[in-house]
């Protein structure tokens, strides 16, 4: 099975697949065409990943791509694993001015909590470092609760099942067209 055909579960309880372990300095992104991950781009200056990294399967958010998620556990996760999370946070992000929100999870199997003050000061300053690195702009605008998160889980299902129905019926009419031309 592909990664990008893993289940996703529930706005609740969802699997996430990631992409980055806790403290790599590479930036690996998960190419759905080809079912690999590769090396996007390099930090310098001892910018480590302050949390394992990955995204929710089966999602779609404005920007396209699936909705990105932050785990926190003190466990370094491999790249490629698939791991069962619950939503604690939603960091509100503008990526170059397009929406580009993060869940922030905690895996299924370790105590839910709170995002605390220090912890979102380290991802304001970890965004703010990765735009000085990649010449861009990402601004933090704000932190959502749990149920803030759940909402934005559920909307990107949404987008993607609007997509899913999008491409069908473009492939419909593609039929449709072949059949009438075919006569």
């Amino acid at each position: 099975m592909a990664l990008k055909d893993t289940p996703l579960g529930s706005p609740e309880r969802f699997n996430v697949i990631v992409e980055i372990p806790r403290g790599s300095v590479d930036k690996i992104e998960y190419d759905e065409n080809k079912d690999k991950m590769f090396v996007d781009f390099v930090f310098k200056k001892g910018l480590r990943f302050i949390n394992n990294y990955g995204f929710i399967p089966q999602t779609a958010t404005g920007d396209g791509d699936t909705l990105d998620v932050f785990i926190l556990t003190e466990k370094i996760l491999l790249s490629g694993s698939i791991i069962l999370c619950r939503p604690i946070a939603v960091i509100k992000q503008l990526d170059r001015g397009v929406q580009d929100d993060k869940i922030i999870a905690v895996p299924a199997d370790e105590l839910e909590r709170n995002l605390t003050e220090e912890e979102k000061q380290k991802f304001r300053d970890f965004y703010a470092e990765v735009a000085r690195q990649k010449q861009k702009t990402v601004e933090i605008t704000g932190f959502g609760d749990k149920n803030e998160a759940v909402e934005a889980i559920r909307k990107a299902i949404e987008e993607i099942q609007k997509a899913k129905q999008s491409r069908n019926t473009i492939e419909t009419d593609r039929n449709k067209i072949e059949t009438y031309g075919n006569k």
